[in-house]
């Protein structure tokens, strides 16, 4: 499995783990607002 994640929308590359961290952060800044 590829250890990249390429946005097939704005063409970012990031690493898998560091794109979920994003995500992860993302979702939590959402519910505490």
């Amino acid at each position: 499995m590829e250890r990249i994640h390429r946005c097939k929308q704005c063409g970012t590359t990031l690493d898998r783990d560091v794109n979920a961290a994003i995500n992860i952060l993302a979702r939590a800044k959402r519910q505490v607002s």
